[in-house]
């Protein structure tokens, strides 16, 4: 329980940050607009025309994630509860020889993380930075 509010607690903290990098941006954005303007002149509009189209690119890939990051949530959730359905009948699964049949159902949950989400996370990230 511990780890999911502590997992809870450092979303918020990166979401703080992440609106302070958004505020300077936006100042980075209002001072460099004028500079490239001056220094270069109206070519400069290509390049200030082509990052202002990027930011769309960037919220189509940060939903992607939130979506991702919620399917890998659930998953996670199903094997947290499965693991603590193990511990918590610990002694059952010995003494019914158990042991295989919860170790296959843990490998299916890993299996299905590792398979829908990772990859996924992986190519998203990549293409992001």
């Amino acid at each position: 329980m511990i780890d999911l509010v502590s997992n809870d607690v450092q979303r918020m903290e990166q979401a703080a940050r992440q609106f302070f990098r958004l505020l300077v941006a936006i100042f980075d954005v209002c001072v460099a607009v004028p500079l490239l303007w001056y220094f270069i002149g109206w070519q400069a509009l290509m390049g200030i025309i082509f990052l202002f189209l990027l930011v769309p690119f960037g919220g189509f890939l940060s939903y992607l994630s939130g979506k991702l990051r919620l399917k890998t949530a659930v998953i996670s959730d199903r094997r947290i509860n499965l693991m603590t359905e193990i511990v918590a009948g610990i002694r059952e699964v010995k003494t019914h020889a158990w042991e295989w049949v919860f170790k296959d159902k843990i490998k299916e949950t890993r299996r299905l993380v590792e398979k829908d989400c990772v990859v996924a996370a992986g190519l998203i990230t990549n293409v992001k930075f």
